[in-house]
């Protein structure tokens, strides 16, 4: 058991105790408005007596460098004494040559004041520095960034990241470090990348630097490609080009060499008059790495179908330096070496149905044996939330003294987040593919139970449900969709119905808001009491008419399995349309293919297809290229093909 024992500082009470035999006293108290700890015997005492004196001299630079209107957090490391005791533990004069190789003998403090202002949240940082910059921080010795450089960045995009980077810097500045850090075998290893770089440049023919790295320009841009037709891969990079002449010159001796025997493959489409390459990588799937060149800029995807995408926006589309946020950031005489833009409505609007998916999942299902748990809360709406949000803007900015630091957004967040613009610019694509993800499976599961149900329906009455249900005149009343629910537990809800009476009668429209949640496709945006879920009817399809308008209970009967000549497991049976074509559950309207264009009002919920569930009861995805004749074939029953 620790013993607790107090002690007076300074006419104050203050409580101390020793964790272990060898650790370090731990004491706290309170003096006036604030609790105060420290680790050590006299550390208590000098705090005490420093808060009697003035504010240290880093402080009240700190004030006035990085002013925040309503202050939260300040914190400062005193970088200069940490590299010299780094020096100290090293391995003598080598351990201080591979901290002067890299610069780090240049950096004095890194300061941080985070807080609030009239618009949101602050977070400013100041990295200090001394003298001519070397090493890594040579790199940040470029010509500033310019609204001209975010031109080509559509306005609409979710995330985008720009920077300064000069390739052929990066590439000196490996043979620098590489020259200083290891004293020894310094000769050595310079030899050794010499010669490998040589290697390449025999191979392919060209001087890498003066080929390949100095065409280049040093402005590069990473965002995330609004609507784009693939969210897993919907992101360009792009880089500028600063001797494009040259730059062709080496790309025709690369494309040259690939068209070689044993050479990767690759296509090549053209858009607007500029060629787009795509590798054809030996695994098929999402990813196809490619790239086009334009009159100022290189651009780089994992697929073609992005630059397609903002090659034909281009030139229509308003570019982010118009955006209103971005504008003010370049006014005045602003040294910026990046910028970050997210648009948090969107990425909010992509992330929340993630998050409300997994809520509802969470939900803990009620037993009507047990004492009912207490209303699980629902969040809030979409719409209620993204209203509020902001743009989150992160700026990198050279001055006299060093690197600053900035970021402004509506919701808080630690300084960690100063380097967060480029990181979500590249997962942004992938948050968009999980919601996807998970959209998918929750209708692949919704599609499964609705055949299952209708197969029960089918083992009980000996045949499908009719498209809807008639009355002796043959009116239309109420859609299969109904009489199905006695097979998916929803028996209470099915004897509410007047099945004598339309799906639109006095009584009958009240019941319409109780749809069950299976009816409800996860990606659709559609009236809250409308179904993506509509079955392939008329003639020669899976809903029919009703065959028998029997009394309510027995079933209204559409067509038997037996009918069902062209195969079960290649008969579509239900789809899941489009926004434009869902209708009201209980409504007796379903899809009925269009001769001339099968997929008129299928595509639109999710990129290249749709979901189809078959006669057997499986659940398979229906990609658009698929051809209209062929898809006419799976929709029929009994056409002998």
């Amino acid at each position: 058991k620790t013993e607790i024992t107090t002690v007076e500082i300074d006419a104050e009470k203050f409580y101390r105790f020793l964790p272990e035999p060898d650790a370090p006293l731990f004491t706290w108290g309170t003096r006036g408005k604030y609790l105060i700890a420290c680790f050590g015997d006299e550390s208590i005492a000098a705090m005490l007596e420093r808060m009697r004196g003035e504010p240290p001299a880093w402080l009240t630079k700190l004030r006035g460098r990085l002013p925040v209107p309503r202050v939260s957090n300040v914190s400062y490391v005193n970088l200069k004494k940490l590299v010299d005791l780094a020096v100290t533990q090293s391995d003598g004069a080598n351990g201080e040559e591979v901290i002067r190789a890299f610069g780090l003998d240049k950096l004095i403090a890194f300061s941080t004041v985070s807080g609030l202002d009239e618009k949101g949240f602050v977070n400013r940082a100041l990295l200090t520095t001394a003298g001519e910059p070397t090493g890594l921080l040579s790199l940040l010795e470029t010509k500033p960034l310019s609204l001209a450089d975010l031109q080509a960045v559509p306005q609409d995009t979710p995330a985008v990241a720009a920077f300064k980077l000069d390739p052929e810097a990066v590439l000196k500045l490996y043979f620098w470090v590489a020259d200083h850090v290891d004293r020894d075998g310094r000769r050595q290893v310079k030899q050794q990348m010499t010669q490998q770089i040589a290697d390449i440049e025999k191979q392919l023919g060209m001087n890498l630097r003066d080929d390949l790295l100095k065409p280049l320009g040093d402005t590069w841009r990473i965002y995330a490609v609004p609507s784009a037709a693939n969210p897993v891969t919907g992101w360009v990079i792009s880089v500028s080009l600063r001797d494009r002449q040259r730059f062709v010159q080496s790309h025709d001796r690369l494309l040259q060499l690939m068209s070689a025997p044993g050479g990767p493959t690759f296509t090549q489409s053209e858009i607007g008059g500029k060629k787009v390459y795509a590798l054809t990588l030996p695994q098929p799937g999402a990813l196809s790495p490619s790239w086009c060149l334009t009159e100022s800029e290189l651009l780089i995807a994992p697929s073609s179908k992005s630059i397609h995408a903002i090659l034909s926006r281009q030139r229509v589309a308003a570019s982010l330096a118009t955006q209103p946020d971005v504008v003010p950031l370049f006014q005045g005489q602003p040294a910026l070496l990046a910028v970050a833009f997210l648009d948090m409505k969107k990425i909010f609007e992509t992330i929340y149905p993630l998050i409300q998916l997994a809520w509802q999942e969470a939900a803990p299902q009620r037993d009507p044996n047990k004492p009912a748990l207490p209303v699980w809360p629902e969040l809030p709406a979409t719409d209620v939330v993204a209203k509020h949000l902001q743009p989150s803007i992160h700026v990198v900015q050279r001055t006299a003294d060093g690197i600053e630091f900035g970021a402004r957004r509506t919701l808080p967040s630690g300084i960690v987040s100063l380097a967060a613009p480029t990181l979500l610019a590249s997962l942004l694509p992938a948050a968009q593919a999980a919601r996807e993800a998970a959209w998918r499976t929750a209708s692949v599961n919704n599609l499964k139970q609705l055949m299952g149900a209708l197969h029960n329906h089918h083992d009980t009455f000996g045949a499908l449900p009719a498209a809807c249900s008639v009355n002796k005149d043959g009116k239309a009343l109420l859609s299969w969709r109904v009489h199905i629910l006695p097979f998916m537990e929803q028996q209470v809800l099915y004897e509410k119905f007047h099945l004598d009476e339309p799906w639109d009668s006095e009584h009958n429209k009240k019941l319409i808001p109780q749809m069950p949640k299976i009816f409800r496709a996860p990606s659709s945006t559609a009236a809250a009491q409308k179904t993506n879920y509509l079955g392939v009817r008329g003639k020669g399809y899976m809903f029919v008419p009703a065959k028998n308008a029997s009394p309510p209970g027995t079933g209204v009967l559409g067509t038997r399995l037996a009918e069902v000549l062209d195969g079960a497991s290649g008969t579509i049976t239900v789809v899941e349309a489009n926004d434009e074509s869902a209708v009201v559950w209980t409504k007796p309207d379903d899809f009925e293919p269009n001769e001339q264009d099968m997929q008129k009002g299928l595509l639109g919920l999710y990129p290249n297809g749709f979901h189809a569930a078959y006669a057997d009861g499986s659940v398979r995805f229906v990609s658009q290229s698929v051809d209209k004749s062929v898809l006419k074939t799976m929709f029929t029953k009994a056409g002998g093909d």
